[in-house]
Order: C-alpha cells, then sequence, then structure tokens
C-alpha cells in the first residue's frame, strides 16, 4: 500500500501496474469485497511488521462461486521477467541486460514452457484437483 511499491518502468513490473492501484484496493476494501490486516504479520522473533494483508472478503468469494474459470485460465504475464537480482537487503535491483543475463533468461523460459504445459501430481493425494484440458 506504499506508493514507493510501483515504479512502472522496472523490468519487475511486467503488467505495469502502478500506484493508482492503491486506490482502487482501497475502494474495494471501503465496499467489502476485500479484507485488510495492516501490518499483522510479525513472524516468528520479529517485533513489527509494516506489510499491509489483503484478502478476498466472503463477498468476493461468493461472487466468484458461480464463475467457470479453472487453473488453466491464470497464468503469468507474457513478459513477466525471470531473471531477478537481488541485493544484499534482499529488495529486487534492476540491471542493464548482457550475453549472460539473455542467455538465462532464455533457458528459464524454456524451463517454465515445459512445466507449464505438463500436470505434476503429489503421490499420496486421493483427488486430483479439477482439470481441463
Amino acid at each position: 500500500m506504499s506508493t514507493n511499491a510501483y515504479d512502472t518502468g522496472s523490468r519487475y513490473n511486467a503488467l505495469r501496474i502502478s500506484k493508482h492501484m492503491i486506490l482502487v484496493v482501497k475502494r474495494l476494501i471501503d465496499v467489502g469485497l476485500l479484507d485488510e490486516a495492516k501490518g499483522s504479520y510479525g513472524g516468528a522473533g520479529i517485533g513489527s511488521n509494516r506489510t499491509t494483508r489483503i484478502r478476498p472478503s466472503e463477498a468476493l468469494q461468493a461472487l466468484f462461486q458461480g464463475a467457470k474459470v479453472t487453473r488453466d485460465d491464470i497464468r503469468r504475464a507474457a513478459n513477466e521477467e525471470c531473471v531477478i537480482l537481488r541485493g544484499t537487503d534482499d529488495r529486487r535491483v534492476d540491471y542493464e541486460d548482457t550475453e549472460e543475463t539473455n542467455r538465462q533468461r532464455d533457458e528459464l523460459r524454456a524451463y517454465n514452457s515445459v512445466l507449464a504445459a505438463h500436470y505434476i501430481d503429489l503421490p499420496g493425494l486421493e483427488e486430483a484437483p479439477a482439470h481441463s484440458s
């Protein structure tokens, strides 16, 4: 919910989502479609956390109950960055492409494409999740 979290020019923002999304989220909270918990998660050994958590409200979940959306309808952005450079503070760092980063990106996209085209099952599940071909 910080305007500093939105950089439409960043390689990590494939959908070019802007800080205006904050206004959309606040409005969805106001009308009861999203639930908000400000600074809600501290984790083990952490005194406080300023990260706001947002989840769909029961009202929004009810609106989606009849939707004919399958897991195959949800995909990642085609131009989403897969080579991520992190600084010492674990934040993402923009970088200039090189021959090596381009090679790594091509290889990762090839692997991700293979994974996306296959259903991977876990032994021990009694029933497979709904899946459309």
